[in-house]
């Protein structure tokens, strides 16, 4: 009789340990996952810098814009951005928006290079399905065909809204 009284016991705990279990998984994922809204989680020195590195890019762009300039300042972000180091979630989202950014401004460079060599072909590198085919991040509009103005001030414009994400992130 003994023994089957531990037995019920022990039967009756096994459900309450499992729902404790349950509690603390579910809040540890919580946490993990809203740990930058709560402000757990804060973007590091190398992410800051690195997403200076790529605003600075749309700064070359400003007035008179030199391709040799914005392919220098391209290459730098690029450059900083292989040093990044991803160290929390924080991070990780600054390092999305910044990939995404680095994407589009790689992709405004090869449409300023075709357009400079003078082999633009309307038909092929004024669709935007030709971009968006090469490059992650872009999503240029369906409507096409572009000229090459256009298609250099849209991706200027996307990745302008992934630095202002990114900003957003490091300035909390």
């Amino acid at each position: 009789m003994t023994r089957s009284a531990k037995t019920g016991r022990k039967a009756a705990t096994v459900p309450v340990y499992l729902g404790i279990f349950a509690v603390v998984l579910v809040s540890v994922v919580l946490l993990a996952a809203y740990s930058v809204e709560l402000g757990i989680a804060k973007p590091g020195t190398n992410a800051r810098r690195m997403t200076v590195a790529v605003a600075e890019i749309d700064a070359t762009l400003e007035d008179d814009a030199d391709y040799a300039e914005f392919s220098a300042s391209l290459r730098t972000a690029l450059a900083t951005h292989r040093a990044l180091a991803v160290r929390n979630p924080a991070d990780n989202r600054v390092d999305h928006a910044v990939t995404s950014a680095l994407d589009c401004y790689s992709a405004l460079r090869q449409a300023w290079q075709i357009d400079l060599e003078g082999v633009w072909d309307p038909a092929i590198h004024g669709d935007p399905a030709y971009w968006r085919s090469f490059h992650t991040y872009v999503a240029l509009p369906a409507e096409g065909p572009l000229e090459p103005e256009e298609v250099r001030e849209a991706l200027r414009a996307e990745a302008a809204a992934y630095v202002a994400e990114a900003m957003s992130l490091v300035e909390r």
